[in-house]
């Protein structure tokens, strides 16, 4: 039996609604050894499940964030209140820049989401730095683009749960593609 995403309920436990909770105390020691059909079906099993999940917060014009009282739409799992983009000041955490356009994403972390998003929003800095995703915004504008805050964390696993998410996800506009020595730890 499976449910409507094709999950069996054995193989969707492993990955249901907690995955995030259990990626978070990940060690190089208890980590099983997977085949390479073992890998790609716990990714595709966990990206399902994440979606399943949702994230906490979207902005759906990234231009529109140069406004201090631009609403997020929020996921009531993660916020009770409403969330508005100066809500992202000093906060630490990983997230996704999506082009609406031709749906391609890029997922980056910083540990200040509010001014590494201002610092996208000046031209002339990103014209500096021909990046992927700098030359998409350049190419189809900021409110072509929503932004996703994928998971606020601390700024200590910011670097390891960037990893897990552009495995996950293999986003078209990173620079890097994938983090293939990832170790994933598979909780069976």
């Amino acid at each position: 039996m499976t449910d409507n995403l094709g999950l069996s309920p054995e193989r969707f436990s492993s990955v249901a609604p907690g995955v995030r909770r259990f990626y978070s105390n990940i060690s190089d020691s208890n980590i099983p050894v997977l085949n390479p059909d073992q890998r790609k079906l716990w990714l595709l099993d966990t990206k399902l499940a994440l979606l399943r999940e949702g994230f906490p917060v979207t902005f759906q014009d990234f231009g529109a964030i140069r406004n201090p009282k631009y609403p997020a739409l929020t996921n009531p799992t993660f916020n009770k209140i409403p969330f508005f983009s100066s809500d992202l000041t000093g906060k630490a955490g990983v997230y996704m820049l999506k082009n609406n356009i031709t749906k391609k994403f890029y997922i980056g972390k910083s540990v200040n989401l509010k001014k590494r998003f201002n610092n996208y929003l000046i031209t002339k800095r990103i014209q500096q730095n021909p990046t992927r995703i700098n030359r998409a915004l350049l190419k189809f504008g900021y409110n072509n683009f929503s932004l996703t805050i994928l998971e606020f964390c601390d700024k200590s696993s910011l670097l390891h749960k960037e990893k897990f998410y552009i495995t996950v996800f293999n986003p078209q506009l990173n620079i890097r593609d994938s983090f293939q020595n990832f170790s994933i730890k598979i909780p069976f």
